[in-house]
C-alpha cells in the first residue's frame, strides 16, 4: 500500500498527512473557557450550523459574485464541544518566476460573535499556519482579504503582494479585487511580480 492508498491519510499534491477526523490535536486555555482545536478534512453538519449559519454574507464577499476554491483542511476551535471558530487551508502548486512553489492557502477564517475578544481567532489561524508549514510543506502561505484586515495579518508576519494577482473564474481569468498577502516559510523570499494563480481564489 502506498501513502496515497492509505485511507487514514489525506493527500493533496505531493503532501500527505493524517486524517485526524474528530481527534483533538491541541487544547489551549482561553480567558474563561478552554478552547480545543481539532484539525479535520470535513466539517459536520453541526459544525457548519454553528460556524456559518448565524448570519448572511459573513465575509462580505457576495458583492464580488466569485466562485471560491474548496478547503482541504479545517482547524476548528471548540468551546464546550461547540464549534465557535475556524481557519481553513488548501494546498496549491504555483508556477511563479520560473519556480514551482508550494502555496498554503489560508481561508475561511471566522469566529462566532459571542466568542470574539478571547484570542480564539489567533489560535486557529496559528494552527492553520503551522499545518501549512509543517504538514503541507508549503513555501509560502497566501490569503485573500479586505484592506481593513491587513494590519491584523501584518502583525502576524504576512506581507501584502503589491503586484496584480490574476485568478480563475468560470467565465475566465480576472484580476482579483481583494488584498493578497503572503507569509514566507523556511526563509523563502517572495518575488513581488505579477502572479497568475491558475486557480480559483480561496
Amino acid at each position: 500500500m502506498t501513502r496515497r492508498d492509505n485511507p487514514f491519510l489525506v493527500c493533496t499534491g505531493r503532501s500527505c498527512w493524517p486524517d485526524l477526523g474528530q481527534s483533538a490535536i491541541l487544547g489551549l486555555g482561553g480567558s474563561a473557557l478552554s478552547l480545543q482545536i481539532v484539525t479535520k478534512t470535513k466539517l459536520t453538519e453541526q459544525d457548519k450550523e454553528s460556524l456559518f449559519r448565524w448570519g448572511t454574507d459573513l465575509w462580505d464577499n457576495d458583492r464580488y459574485a466569485l466562485t471560491w476554491r474548496s478547503t482541504d483542511i479545517h482547524c476548528v476551535g471548540y468551546e464546550e464541544n461547540v464549534a465557535v471558530t475556524q481557519a481553513g487551508a488548501c494546498l496549491h502548486i504555483l508556477n511563479h518566476e520560473s519556480n514551482e512553489l508550494r502555496i498554503g492557502g489560508l481561508n475561511g477564517v471566522i469566529t462566532r460573535p459571542e466568542a470574539r475578544g478571547k484570542g480564539y481567532g489567533n489560535l486557529v489561524v496559528g494552527a492553520a499556519e503551522a499545518h501549512m508549514r509543517d504538514e503541507m510543506d508549503a513555501d509560502f502561505g497566501m490569503l485573500f482579504c479586505h484592506p481593513e484586515l491587513e494590519p491584523y495579518y501584518d502583525s502576524r508576519g504576512w506581507v501584502k503582494v503589491e503586484s496584480p494577482v490574476t485568478i480563475v473564474q468560470p467565465e475566465g481569468p480576472r484580476k482579483t479585487s481583494h488584498t493578497v498577502m503572503v507569509l514566507a516559510f523556511r526563509n523563502a523570499v517572495w518575488s513581488d511580480t505579477p502572479v497568475v494563480l491558475n486557480s480559483l481564489p480561496w
